[in-house]
């Protein structure tokens, strides 16, 4: 048996794909038009983009970590 919760997950992701007619390339165009116009700060929480720690939590400069 199906959850509910899943089936209800999967006819919204549907309806979605089906407005842009299956094509991820549409949606990502529209979305990112609509992130351009909403003047709002994107933030980029990927960690390429982030400074490297100088210590790991949890380590000491003469330990191994714990």
């Amino acid at each position: 048996m199906e959850d509910q919760l899943i089936k209800e997950i999967r006819t919204i992701k549907d309806r979605l794909a089906s407005k842009y007619n299956y094509d991820l390339r549409a949606m990502y165009s529209d979305i990112a038009q609509k992130q351009r116009a909403s003047n709002r700060k994107i933030v980029n929480l990927s960690s390429k983009n982030r400074e490297p720690t100088q210590q790991r939590v949890g380590w000491d400069e003469e330990q191994t970590p714990t």
